[in-house]
């Protein structure tokens, strides 16, 4: 749907407003300015912040692949105004923004449309795919039709009809055919057929044909959609064990900077906040092991989540060196900003790529 130049004005001001932010934040701070820790500002100490992708959406450097923000996101989108708008040294004018954002709003007769029955439930299939997950009839029938629609794919017949897939291929378990759609496209083993052929098209039926991911896949294709689940529980678990060490680290320097920690104790052996350094290597390991769940599923993910773990590894040398070596310790401490920007910026790279699979 191509969007009016109400939404792209609000796109512009919106970028505009953030670009004055990052010169009034490194100004004031001598540092650079990133997504991340200005999400931290917003949540407030001690509080987790938000995700970032949202803005990311909003602000994407391709004005065509960026997405307006709706309505209902209002309060959120006016929170991050007043942040950008303090960080500038500017007064916020809420009412300008929210008459920007309602003005960038589609109309309600583009965006009403027909909800899309969904097909293969014709035969009164009313009970979710999560529900029948673990049933062995469902897994049986999802086995049945990637492997016949494999073979048929083989043959150099790549596309077919739901009919065939409800009523030839699975039979009396015909009532299954929406989930076992739903669950290979859960898997990314087939998609719907943008190019219907005439040896397979039926007026009002879909037709599908296998991924390229379908076409070399091997292994249990009833166990995708589970398998999918688990990378991406994996990948929070892996953010939010982040998120906790750089957390801390925050509060360390406050403690070295603010409270001059290092030069009256030892901090060889112990962190500026208290805690053993070998509690601090403990969740590093924890945070690689976390990786290397996602790694065993996803190796692109992987090589992400290596290299924010090996930034967190900076920043910790450069906290140990703040701690004991107290005649540079200025210079450790730029060097843990640096290792902290980088960090940032390949944990939202990371988030980006976990949302691009979903």
């Amino acid at each position: 749907m191509p969007k009016s130049v109400k939404a792209r004005e609000l796109y512009d001001a919106l970028r505009a407003l953030e670009g004055k932010a990052r010169v009034g934040f490194h100004t004031q701070h001598g540092r650079a300015y990133s997504r991340r820790e200005a999400a931290r500002i917003l949540a407030g100490r001690g509080r987790r912040p938000s995700s970032t992708s949202t803005i990311d959406g909003w602000l994407h450097e391709d004005w065509e692949t960026a997405t307006t923000p709706s309505l209902k996101s209002s309060d959120h989108l006016i929170a991050w105004v007043r942040l950008w708008s303090r960080m500038a040294g500017e007064s916020c004018d809420e009412r300008r923004w929210r008459t920007l954002l309602e003005e960038a709003q589609p109309s309600r007769s583009r965006r009403a449309r027909a909800e899309e029955p969904t097909q293969g439930n014709s035969n009164g299939d009313t009970l979710s795919e999560k529900a029948h997950e673990d049933d062995p009839r469902l897994q049986q029938a999802v086995r049945k039709v990637f492997s016949s629609l494999h073979n048929y794919t083989l043959q150099g017949s790549p596309q077919v009809y739901v009919g065939i897939i409800r009523d030839d291929w699975l039979g009396e378990d015909s009532d299954l055919a929406g989930q076992v759609i739903s669950r290979l496209e859960a898997g990314e083993l087939i998609t719907r057929s943008a190019h219907p052929m005439c040896l397979t098209f039926v007026a009002g039926m879909a037709n599908y044909e296998l991924t390229e991911k379908g076409r070399a896949f091997v292994g249990d294709p009833a166990g995708q959609p589970k398998r999918k689940e688990q990378l991406f529980a994996d990948c929070r678990d892996f953010d939010d064990r982040c998120h906790a060490l750089q957390d801390d680290f925050g509060v360390q320097v406050r403690s070295i900077v603010d409270y001059n920690a290092g030069y009256g104790m030892d901090l060889s052996e112990v962190t500026a906040t208290g805690h053993p350094w070998r509690d601090v290597e403990a969740a590093l390991n924890e945070v690689e092991r976390s990786a290397r769940r996602i790694g065993a599923v996803d190796g692109a993910l992987f090589d992400r989540a290596r290299s924010v773990h090996r930034s967190l590894m900076a920043e910790v040398d450069a906290l140990q060196k703040a701690g004991t070596d107290s005649g540079n310790r200025q210079t450790h401490i730029a060097a843990w900003e640096q290792a902290r920007e980088r960090s940032d910026r390949l944990r939202d790279e990371f988030t980006a790529s976990v949302r691009a699979r979903t």
